[in-house]
């Protein structure tokens, strides 16, 4: 290469990751001081002032996701979910957020959108404890839905017997899940007392069967 041309190059290079230290640095100090009129109440001064940086920085995660949490903090759910959502699609998007999600999913009773956001979470992060035994929770919930529709196609063996069988295979999937967040939480109580009331009702509904 010509000494210039290289020497030219090094300089844009200096130049971008100071304008880009320099970017992190104000949204760190936008972010910090947001959070400073959270804690005090005034929760108005704090949208205002993230909105307005998302305006200037609109693919900015922890922007997004400090305005997600203001809206946690004033109990509005759906535009939590909604920001959460969006924060989905930028590249820094991680087993939290999608956590989160499927957390939020699960209030809701979209047992099946809260699979979909436990499963990406456990993608990225095989050892959150919290997804598999959230998961754990979904699958039982979906066994029960299963449960409640089966006795409409008690004139329709091969349907009841289908539908049978995924009964079961879903309580499966539950233990599973169950049993993989006691590995990575050391025997928790609540996940052991989980998998035995799973258990419990996959015997019962066999048994019933």
């Amino acid at each position: 290469k010509n000494p210039d041309d290289f020497v030219e190059e090094q300089l844009a290079k200096e130049k971008k990751a100071s304008l880009l230290e320099n970017e992190n640095n104000e949204i760190r100090n936008l972010i910090s001081h947001s959070q400073v009129l959270s804690e005090s109440g005034d929760f108005n001064k704090a949208l205002t002032l993230i909105q307005k940086a998302r305006e200037d920085f609109p693919n900015n995660y922890d922007l997004l996701i400090t305005e997600a949490h203001i809206y946690n903090k004033l109990n509005n759910k759906d535009r939590f979910l909604e920001l959460l959502k969006e924060g989905e699609k930028l590249a820094n998007a991680n087993d939290k957020l999608f956590f989160n999600i499927g957390v939020l999913e699960q209030a809701n009773k979209n047992y099946d959108e809260a699979e979909n956001y436990y499963l990406k979470a456990i993608e990225i992060n095989s050892e959150n404890a919290d997804a598999h035994y959230n998961l754990g929770i979904v699958y039982s919930e979906q066994a029960n839905l299963l449960k409640n529709d089966i006795n409409n196609f008690i004139d329709q063996p091969e349907k009841y017997d289908e539908i049978f069988l995924d009964i079961i295979e879903v309580f499966r999937k539950s233990i599973s899940n169950y049993k993989r967040a006691v590995k990575l939480q050391e025997y928790d109580y609540d996940t052991l007392f989980e998998i035995g009331f799973t258990c419990t009702e996959q015997a019962n509904e066999i048994g019933k069967q």
